[in-house]
């Protein structure tokens, strides 16, 4: 059960940080891509 939660953590942080990578940063799919303001 920890080592489910371990893998869990590990593979969620690596999706966030490939996320902020230069190559994904202006990727219309990211999330973390500002598109404007929000109001």
């Amino acid at each position: 059960m920890i080592g489910g939660a371990m893998t869990f953590y590990m593979v969620a942080a690596a999706q966030n940080a490939m996320l902020k990578a230069p190559v994904y940063c202006n990727d219309p799919k990211n999330p973390f891509k500002a598109n404007g303001p929000a109001h």
